[in-house]
Formats: structure tokens, sequence, C-alpha cells
């Protein structure tokens, strides 16, 4: 497994030319993840640390919905059977935007019929009201969620307030 790679916030530009500082994480910071069981932990840590060394005070309350926030759109990516996951933070005066880009298949009727029933890892598929649930926490949570696809990804992009001020 590949150690985690921390990446300028750009999904172009995939990494800081020689000489020139790598962005701020007030700015955004973007990481790219295998996913694996591990993988919702690390999206939190990662969050916790951009959000950390922000410079800004940020209360506890914030903080948590944002840890929670990043886990809930990670775990879904997993149990999409997606492969890798980039998640994204960009901290601006009053809210934060999290992104979390994956590279899930899509159901196409090609698709070989026992990767369709359940996760290839051999787990199973997750009930509907679980995914209720998953939704329902996040609506709660953020004040604007959008889900697109971007390519061939799935992009989930959710905003919090940061301060109501």
């Amino acid at each position: 497994m590949r150690d985690p790679q921390l990446l300028p916030f750009s999904a172009t530009d995939t990494g800081s030319p020689a000489g020139r500082p790598s962005p701020s994480p007030a700015e955004g910071c973007e990481i790219a993840l295998p996913l694996d069981p591990r993988t919702p932990a690390r999206g939190r840590a990662f969050a916790q640390r951009v959000l950390a060394t922000s410079g800004r005070r940020i209360s506890r309350d914030v903080v948590d919905n944002v840890l929670i926030v990043v886990a809930e759109l990670v775990t879904a990516s997993y149990l999409s059977r997606a492969s890798q996951v980039r998640v994204a933070i960009e901290l601006r005066e009053r809210d934060l935007t999290v992104t979390v880009r994956d590279d899930r298949p899509d159901d196409r009727p090609d698709e070989r019929p026992d990767e369709r029933r359940g996760d290839r890892r051999g787990e199973r598929p997750v009930p509907a009201s679980m995914h209720d649930t998953r939704e329902m926490l996040l609506d709660a949570l953020t004040v604007e969620r959008r889900v697109f696809t971007d390519g061939g990804e799935t992009v989930h992009v959710a905003r919090l307030l940061v301060s109501a001020g």
C-alpha cells in the first residue's frame, strides 16, 4: 500500500513546481488515499490537521462536524467499491467546503453480475436504510451538499458554516 500523498488544491496540478511553496491549509489542501477499512480514519486525521494548522479558532462542534462529514463521505466511497479517493478541504472566512472525489464504478449492464450484487471485498451490500441514515446525518451537519460526476469520478461537495457572524 502506498502512503497518502498531499496534493495542492487543484484537480489538475499534481505537484508544486520547484521553489514554489505548497498552498497553506487555509487556502485548501487535498489528500489522495487508497480505499481500505482504515481510510475514513485517515481522512479524519487529514481534516483535523488542516483545521488545526489553519491559524483560525474553530469551535470543537464545527471540527467534530467536519470530521463526521469527511468520514461519512469517504465511507460512502468505500461502500460503493471505489478503489481510490481524494479528500479536499477549502477553508474560507465563514464556511468551509469538503470535496470527496472517487473512482467508483458505474453499474453498466456489461459489469460482471457477482460484482454488482455486493462489495468486491467480500462484504455484504449495505441496506438502503443505512444509506438513508447517512444522508440524513450529512444533511443535518451541512448547509449545502451536491453530488455529480466529473469525467470518470463521482464528486461529493459539502459546505459547512465555520462562523455565524
